[in-house]
């Protein structure tokens, strides 16, 4: 025979051998190994969720590729079926969401046996029981333990996974139970016993053949990942409440968006996608009944499908609404992409709405009338393109902020990204305010527009500016208070990065390398191109960012420029004190946004400072931008010596 194969057959034979050495029979392991095998099918999972693939993580255990190599031990066969079945839900929720990707969750099995055939959710449960019940001695309390855990998830995750998502309710319950549990087995968790748990031996080095995905999660150590596991539960838990957001689309997009922020986002979001998909047709009415957009347009849906134009708005509405919210589940790559092909459905519906108020014109004014409401008011006058230009603008913020988020912009792009959303978000402010002051008076509120009293006035005291509080008594008064004040410090912020970086153009402390392949006016028209679509909000053109920045800059005059530093350090101060005023100022993502306003107005300070002073300090001092940590939507400037290299 040829070498090669000598060899090649001398290997396998060897490789065998050693499969027989390392690999021990069930009925032989002990319980505390039992133990360590469950902490490490966790573990694995939480890898798998994290971005590795099921071969580099679930399927490392005999167990796992085998699983009749553990019918010698009941209570193991029992949990590793249950895992493998848990596992089936967490696969099938993300790919019939199909909102994932390489980008953060691989979803091929590369034919491993992952699925439980023959067995339904109430076998495994049984089987589980049966072992806990076998599991009576003093010592078998931690395996008892952790089959109780592993029957709980089991059956939250068939809960969330029932048709219109009936079962949410109860499957909290479950999820409570095996939070608890989940922290008695972290206080419990043994590093060594999980390193050494017996099954894994034979693929100790699978790992290595097959290139680990990059942007995969790295654990240092299995507390890491069962601190991963807790995150995990409480994302379940947030997505098991998509009933309770369902009664108007603020409260709705505002969960979205919560949602999307927690530690693993891609799973839950998988299992409230699919909630959505299923539900909002028949529970919220779109596409069947009226509930939502009349909640939203302030109008009598059943008169407006009195019409053909009526009609066709109302099912156009109601296809957009549902793509854009079940897309805001999907991974941050696939929401930019799909953003510009939801942008291209919405300029239809704005269309239909134009169709419907020219239509309905006489209507509209008599259902204004009917309900209370001002007659001068812009929603009063056209509720329909005002609420299709809010969701607009809603999603061309989103695809420009996404933009920041994947890293596709260079520095010379940052200026015009800023003034863009900065415009955007003044938009969207504006009409969120008029929403609440429609739905106000719709509902019976009295709401004001005076800005103080006349005494004040006399006194020279300023005027007691509109404030979120003025919304108080209707349904609605927390959520949209709260998102008036977001969008306001969101809006002083790209207003401050804007002025901030045009003064820094002006007075040269920026080094902003050109762009390799084409001019600024052709990356304008790329960058924005997309949202010239939708004749609402205006679209803004390349020669608008031009006198925008000649005004503010004036050239090099250095008075104009101090004026420009004044005014950016004026709004991360208004960003940060709406920040503060914000009922959840104590959390992370609120606290980033604060720290962005703070660092900026401190580079701010100190290069004033150093003009002020002295030429040399202020010769030898430069900026460099970099994404902020904790929200990368937003850029933070560092000040630094020529000499310092950048961050």
């Amino acid at each position: 025979m040829e070498p090669l194969m000598d060899a090649g057959a001398r290997r396998i034979q060897d490789a065998a051998a050693e499969r027989k050495r390392e690999e021990r029979a069930a009925q032989e392991l002990r319980t505390d190994e039992i133990c360590a095998i469950c902490d490490r099918w966790m573990v694995e999972e939480a890898q798998w969720m994290a971005g590795h693939t099921l071969a580099q993580s679930i399927f490392l255990c005999q167990f796992a590729c085998q699983p009749s190599s553990a019918d010698g031990t009941p209570a193991l066969r029992a949990y590793c079926d249950a895992a493998r079945a848990c596992d089936t839900f967490v696969h099938r929720a993300v790919m019939e969401g199909g909102m994932a990707g390489d980008e953060d969750f691989i979803v091929e099995t590369f034919g491993l046996p992952l699925e439980v055939k023959e067995q339904t959710t109430q076998h495994l449960l049984a089987k589980l029981e049966a072992a806990q019940k076998k599991a009576n001695r003093p010592e078998d309390a931690p395996l008892k333990l952790r089959l109780r855990f592993r029957a709980n998830l089991l059956e939250a995750l068939d809960l969330l996974a029932q048709p219109k998502s009936t079962g949410c309710e109860e499957a909290r319950h479950f999820l409570g139970k095996a939070k608890q549990q989940l922290r008695s087995l972290a206080e419990e968790l043994d590093e060594d016993n999980v390193k050494n748990a017996p099954g894994y031996a034979m693929h100790a080095k699978a790992r290595l053949t097959a290139p680990i995905p990059p942007r995969a999660a790295p654990f240092k150590d299995a507390k890491t990942c069962f601190a991963f596991w807790d995150d995990f539960l409480v994302a379940l838990e947030e997505a098991s409440r998509v009933h309770q957001h369902g009664s108007s689309l603020l409260h709705l997009q505002r969960w979205l968006q919560r949602v999307a922020r927690t530690s693993p986002p891609v799973v839950a979001m998988a299992f409230a996608a699919g909630a959505m998909r299923l539900d909002l047709p028949d529970k919220l009415g779109w596409n069947t009944t009226k509930g939502l957009l009349e909640t939203e347009l302030l109008v009598p849906m059943d008169q407006v499908l009195e019409t053909e134009k009526g009609r066709e708005f109302f099912d156009e509405a109601g296809k957009c609404l549902t793509d854009h919210l079940v897309s805001c589940c999907s991974n941050r790559a696939r929401q930019h992409r799909l953003s510009r092909r939801y942008l291209e459905d919405f300029s239809v519906l704005l269309n239909l709405a134009l169709a419907v108020e020219t239509d309905r014109k006489e209507d509209i004014k008599a259902w204004s009338k009917a309900c209370g409401m001002n007659p001068d008011l812009a929603w009063a006058q056209r509720p329909f393109t005002s609420w299709t230009a809010s969701q607009i603008a809603r999603v061309q913020i989103m695809l420009l902020f996404k933009g920041f988020e994947l890293d596709l912009y260079s520095t010379k792009e940052y200026c015009m990204i800023f003034w863009y959303l900065e415009y955007l978000l003044r938009c969207l402010l504006n009409a969120v305010k008029a929403w609440g002051e429609a739905y106000l008076q719709n509902n019976g509120f009295e709401s004001s527009d005076k800005t103080g009293s006349k005494a004040n006035k006399k006194k020279g005291k300023p005027g007691a500016a509109r404030n979120p509080s003025n919304f108080h008594g209707h349904p609605l008064r927390e959520t949209l208070a709260y998102e008036v004040l977001e969008l306001q410090a969101l809006h002083a912020l790209c207003q401050g990065l804007f002025q901030m970086m045009v003064y820094l153009e002006v007075v040269k402390k920026v080094t902003v390398p050109e762009l390799p392949y084409n001019s600024e006016r052709e990356r304008f028209e790329q960058r924005f191109g997309c949202l010239h679509l939708c004749q609402s909000p205006i679209p803004l053109v390349y020669p608008q960012f031009l006198d925008t920045k000649a005004a503010i800059g004036k050239g090099s005059d250095p008075a104009t420029a101090s004026n420009a530093c004044m005014v950016a350090q004026q709004c991360f101060q208004y960003a940060r004190s709406c920040l503060q005023r914000l009922p959840d100022s104590s959390t992370g993502e609120v606290k980033a946004l604060d720290r962005v306003a703070a660092s900026n107005s401190l580079t701010l300070m100190v290069l004033e400072r150093a003009r002020n002073q002295s030429s040399d300090s202020w010769d030898a001092l430069c900026v460099s931008f970099h994404a902020s940590p904790g929200d990368a939507r937003f850029r933070t400037a560092s000040v630094r010596t020529q000499q310092q290299p950048p961050q």
